[in-house]
């Protein structure tokens, strides 16, 4: 029942938020544009690579520590848009900001998501959406870390949607910071899984540079 309530997550924020903080100079026909590439997101045809998953990260000793370990490395989440439930106030999640400073992200009330934009989001608006890198780190405490627990929906864009960037205001009548060339979001997937998996690079500047 989750996974199907979460399969509409991407559209209504796409339509709701992304496109009103896009607005000027964004037309509908635009957002319809955005819209299209995530038609398929649970729908079970024409491919779409869009997942549900539980993260648990186990309690463990402070003491058993080794410097500057972390539960999950810093990286950038691939897709569209990564929605995130966890416990209200269960600290963990980073993220960098544009500055370079890290601030804590979380759930203040039940019910409430965190969502992280991707990195084909980022590229489908020339960089006026960022994916933010982030992680997640041992929370300050007591001695024994309790163990944590998070929903996670990562909603892709359909495979064979051609991912290039819009042309698009952002609401200060910013124009798109950087063009990317265009590309099949199901052939930008499986190279950001041989980025990670295979060479060890987990962060889409990496691959910029």
């Amino acid at each position: 029942m989750l996974y199907l309530r979460c399969v509409n997550l991407p559209q209504k924020v796409l339509k709701r938020k992304v496109g009103s903080n896009l607005k000027q100079g964004l037309g509908m026909e635009t957002v319809e544009v955005m819209l299209d590439k995530v038609r398929c997101v649970g729908r079970g045809e024409g491919g779409n690579v869009s997942a549900f998953r539980c993260a648990l990260y186990p309690q463990v000793k402070r003491n058993d520590l080794v410097e500057g370990q972390v539960r999950c490395g810093l990286h950038c989440d691939y897709g569209c848009l990564t929605f995130i439930y966890k416990a209200p106030f269960e600290k963990g999640l980073i993220s960098k900001q544009r500055r370079g400073d890290f601030v804590d992200v979380y759930c203040k009330e039940e019910g409430d998501l965190i969502v992280n934009a991707g990195e084909m989001l980022q590229m489908l608006t020339g960089d006026l959406i960022r994916a933010a890198p982030h992680q997640v780190v041992f929370p300050q405490g007591p001695e024994t870390i309790p163990y944590a627990f998070s929903l996670i929906f990562f909603g892709n864009f359909d495979d064979e949607a051609e991912i290039e960037t819009l042309d698009i205001r952002s609401e200060n009548n910013a124009s798109v910071v950087n063009r990317y060339e265009k590309f099949k979001a199901k052939d930008y997937f499986t190279r950001r899984l041989q980025n990670v998996f295979v060479e060890g690079r987990g962060l889409v500047e990496e691959l910029l540079e």
